[in-house]
C-alpha cells in the first residue's frame, strides 16, 4: 500500500516505522510540515502554480519550491494515481495569515525569537499581540517586519473545516487516492488530563469528517 503524508511528526514518526517494518510503503513528494487545512489547501494551490512570494518561503516552509528539482519534478505536482492513501494531520484549527499566505506556526516562532522573549506565549494566543503594527517598527528585517505589521491570527470554524476537508478529499480522488485519513491532536496533555477546547476541536473534525 502507497501512502503519501502531509503534516508533521504526529503522523511522521508513526508513518516511517511503519515504512520501516513493510507494512506500508511511504512516498514522499514535498508536501510540507503542516498543522491546518488551510496550509493544505495552500499546497495544492502550489501544484497548479499558485505560490506566494519567494521572500516568504522560509515561514511557509515552501523554500524546496524554489528548487530545480521540485520545478522539474512533475510527478511532485501531477502523477498521484500509484498513491492508495493520503493521511493528513489537522492538529489546529488555528491559523496565521500574512500578505497572502498562510504561515507554519513553528517557523514564525522561530523568525521572531526576539519578540517570543517579550511575549511567551506569542503567537499562539492572539491576546498578548495587540498591536503587531507597532512593534514590527523594532523588527531590523523588512520583509520580518512586514509580516509581523499584516499578521492575521484566526480560527477555523467548523464549517470552513467541512468544506476544506470535502475539497481536499476531492482534490486526491481525482488522482485516484482510494482513501484520505485525518489524524488530530491528542485530546490530553502530558499529566493525562483532558483538555476542553481541544476535545472540541477532535469532536468537530469526527463530526465533519461523517
Amino acid at each position: 500500500m502507497n501512502v503519501q503524508m502531509i503534516g508533521s511528526c504526529r503522523i511522521n514518526f508513526p508513518l516511517e516505522i511503519l515504512n520501516k517494518e513493510g507494512g506500508i510503503k511511504l512516498v514522499n513528494r514535498w508536501w510540507g510540515f503542516t498543522h491546518y487545512t488551510k496550509e493544505v489547501l495552500q499546497l495544492i494551490k502550489a501544484f497548479s502554480g499558485v505560490v506566494p512570494d519567494k521572500s516568504i518561503f522560509d515561514l511557509v516552509n515552501w523554500e524546496h519550491l524554489d528548487t530545480k528539482r521540485w520545478l522539474n519534478n512533475t510527478c511532485n505536482r501531477e502523477v498521484l494515481d500509484d498513491i492508495d492513501v493520503v493521511v493528513i494531520e489537522l492538529s489546529s484549527i488555528k491559523t496565521f495569515e500574512s500578505n497572502g499566505a498562510y504561515l507554519q506556526i513553528n517557523r514564525i516562532v522561530d523568525a521572531f525569537k526576539e519578540f517570543s522573549e517579550l511575549f511567551p506565549s506569542w503567537p499562539y494566543f492572539s491576546k498578548d499581540a495587540k498591536d503587531f503594527g507597532e512593534i514590527s517598527k523594532y523588527i531590523s528585517d523588512p520583509v520580518k517586519a512586514r509580516l509581523l505589521k499584516n499578521l492575521k491570527i484566526g480560527t477555523t470554524n467548523k464549517k470552513e473545516l467541512g468544506s476544506d476537508l470535502a475539497f481536499i478529499k476531492s482534490y486526491f480522488e481525482l488522482f485516484g487516492v482510494k482513501k484520505v485519513i485525518v489524524v488530530t491532536h491528542f485530546s490530553c496533555g502530558p499529566d493525562g488530563e483532558v483538555i476542553p477546547g481541544r476535545r472540541k476541536v477532535i469532536d468537530d473534525i469526527i463530526d465533519v469528517c461523517r
